[in-house]
């Protein structure tokens, strides 16, 4: 931004007029309060992406690509197409063995461990 405001102002004549302008310039810029930093993702994200960040079985690491994470088996999660990059098989057997190990999955969920294994191929292969 300070690149363009001196090429702007070494155009202005008289000089005192381009000083005033820098002035002004740089006067708003430091009495600007500085803006909330919004988050682009929601609560519930935010609570999730925390919750997989502290679980020690998982382990996450910054990827190559601006929008990408990979996991500790090196498969890509793009944030506008997060299932197509992810080994259908691979993420099924996870999904099982997380199931079966969650002791509190009948409080949550109405179906059982074996139909949710039975439906959820169909969930994830069709896109």
């Amino acid at each position: 931004m300070l690149p363009a405001v001196e090429m702007a102002a070494g155009k202005i004549q008289p000089p005192e007029a381009a000083d005033e302008y820098r002035w002004k310039i740089r006067t708003a810029i430091e009495t600007e309060k500085p803006k909330q930093i919004r988050q682009n993702i929601s609560k519930a994200e935010q609570r999730s992406r925390k919750k997989l960040m502290s679980d020690k079985d998982i382990k996450i690491l910054p990827a190559d690509k601006g929008n990408a994470t990979e996991t500790h088996n090196l498969v890509s999660f793009d944030v506008t197409s997060l299932l197509t990059n992810v080994p259908t098989e691979a993420a099924l057997a996870i999904v099982e063995n997380r199931l079966f190990r969650d002791t509190t999955l009948d409080e949550r969920a109405s179906l059982s461990v074996e139909a949710i294994i039975e439906l959820l191929p169909t969930c994830v292969n069709t896109t």
